[in-house]
């Protein structure tokens, strides 16, 4: 029989003098209506907080490289077509392919501004929030549910994504939704073979499968942790086989065509750089967002480890902070503060958060992908579901600072999200690619005799801001550059090359203007954030 801990402050035990009583299974105690009251007088203010920072300077920044992605594959004639191009691509969006479908079906009915691109992103981070709150507040408490809610809501890496016209704002909320499913799949089935909530996510996860592929490696690792933790074999079976069968259609959509024949020749970025070193990467971005530490830019290239080192103070205050919470947390669930449902749900999740990222880099190791933060969205999830368990308050003998360096350490965790997004909103080095500020320069020095060509970046998004002068070049030779120019500009006196992440397609030993020694001379070169513009002269 599980037990709920009963404290002077609420029943969910973060403080006050405690008792333990015992309660019938799947019963639930009423929390007194002043606690209540304050408790929706919390989420009033978070909600508040989660809105302003989702729509602050919502259509300032230009859209970058990865949005032009979305607006490429979200641009077909038709419905028909866009899943066509979705099929047939070796795009790693091949892979992701629900988001664009509906971005189609929304640019449809309320246009291409940018406002109308980032909008959905918007309003699916804000039902995220929602439902990780409620989830939380179903597994551990209302005081639980308040701090997971004011996690998600300051979370940068949960802002940036809903502020961005690409997939993982709808694949944080398919993740929660399945969590939420699989709570109510566990609460029901000691009842019933086939619990009403299995059907809803059996079918939850065939649409997120169709959402990423990735989704697959959390399913995988919750499916794991239903198994080591409750350890009833014949329910487990009846829960995640159907799971497997839900997937087989969006299975069949990613194996039958190009880009799954072989993953590692989908079009992704690819590896820079050690596995080892992505991987923490991965957890200190979905943690504090990628804006916290040095800028991503100054991450490519030589000096890299001078870099990361220069801003060792704010990194170790992260990891302290990290590990006071990490280690506040599990001494929590060894304590009697929690019940055994508590233990028991926080347990799996612990052991899906564990499995999943495992996965997550064999994954990006035989995919020889270039493993950032947004793949791993799925882990976000678990980590603000179990993170406030750091903050209750644990009884037993003697008085243990743990419950005080947990609340401390999340608060800290806390604030380092506050600096990431001050970072994010205000700060000019850690901004994404200008599009908008490439097309309008171009425009403006566009005149007779002179011809842009774009080295690498999406053409589609300078065509977006107006430039309709500039043609594609990625398909240039590098290694005899001058020449393919002078081709491709119809010798033109004057060439502006425009270059959007150099550090990710130059291959040569040499630099473009060494490159382009033998035709042209280097004029001058304008900078923009991950942008460089060269003017040439003919020779």
């Amino acid at each position: 029989m599980p037990e709920t801990p009963l404290a002077a402050g609420g029943a969910s035990g973060y403080d006050g003098a405690e008792v333990t009583l015992p309660r019938p299974e799947g019963s639930r105690v009423k929390r007194p209506i002043a606690a209540r009251r304050a408790a929706g007088i919390y989420l009033a203010a978070i909600a508040l907080v989660a809105v302003c920072l989702r729509i602050l300077d919502l259509v300032k920044p230009s859209l970058w490289f990865d949005e032009g992605g979305s607006l490429s594959a979200s641009s077909g004639s038709s419905l028909k077509a866009v899943v066509v191009d979705l099929a047939y691509t070796t795009h790693g969006d091949h892979f992701q392919p629900l988001y664009f479908i509906l971005l189609h079906a929304w640019r449809s009915v309320f246009g291409s501004a940018v406002l109308s691109l980032r909008m959905p992103s918007v309003l699916l981070g804000l039902a995220t929030l929602v439902l990780l709150t409620l989830v939380a507040a179903r597994v551990f408490g209302w005081v639980h549910g308040v701090l997971t809610a004011a996690l998600v809501a300051t979370s940068a890496f949960f802002v940036m994504h809903a502020q961005e016209a690409r997939p993982y704002s709808l694949l944080l909320l398919l993740t929660a939704l399945l969590v939420y499913l699989f709570v109510r799949v566990r609460e029901q089935r000691a009842t019933r073979p086939f619990p009403p909530a299995a059907w809803a996510l059996w079918a939850c996860f065939g649409v997120a499968f169709f959402g990423s592929v990735l989704v697959a490696l959390f399913v995988a690792g919750l499916a794991v942790g239903d198994l080591v933790i409750d350890r009833h074999l014949r329910p487990w079976l009846r829960t995640w086989l159907p799971c497997a069968a839900a997937a087989l259609p969006s299975l069949a959509f990613f194996v039958l065509f190009s880009a799954a024949a072989n993953p590692s020749h989908a079009n992704v970025t690819q590896l820079n750089g050690s596995l080892a070193r992505n991987a923490v990467f991965s957890l200190y971005g979905m943690v504090a967002g990628t804006t916290y530490g040095p800028p991503i830019e100054r991450l490519h290239g030589a000096g890299t480890a001078g870099v990361v080192l220069s801003y060792w103070p704010s990194l170790l205050m992260l990891g302290l902070a990290m590990a006071g919470a990490i280690v506040g947390a599990l001494l929590t669930l060894r304590s009697d503060t929690v019940s055994r449902d508590e233990r028991s749900m926080a347990l799996i999740l612990v052991v899906a958060f564990v499995v999943s990222y495992i996965l997550m880099a064999a994954f990006a190791a035989v995919a020889h992908m270039n493993w950032q933060p947004r793949h791993s969205f799925f882990l976000a999830v678990p980590t603000l579901l179990l993170l406030p368990l750091a903050a209750r308050t644990r009884t037993g003998r003697g008085r243990s600072p743990w419950p005080v360096i947990g609340r401390v350490s999340l608060g800290l965790l806390l604030l380092a999200n506050v600096y990431s997004l001050s970072h994010y909103y205000w700060d000019q080095a850690y901004a994404r690619d200008d599009y908008r500020g490439v097309a309008q320069y171009i425009s403006a020095h566009h005149a007779p005799g002179t011809r842009s060509v774009l080295l690498y970046g999406v053409l589609e998004l300078l065509e977006y801001y107006g430039d309709d002068t500039t043609v594609e070049g990625d398909d240039l030779p590098q290694d005899h550059l001058a020449e393919a120019v002078r081709a491709r500009t119809d010798d033109s006196p004057v060439v502006y090359l425009v270059s959007n992440r150099e550090w990710a397609f130059w291959r040569q030993p040499e630099s473009i203007e060494q490159a382009m020694a033998p035709g042209y001379w280097l004029l001058d070169t304008v900078s923009y954030p991950y942008f460089e513009i060269y003017r040439f002269g003919r020779r």
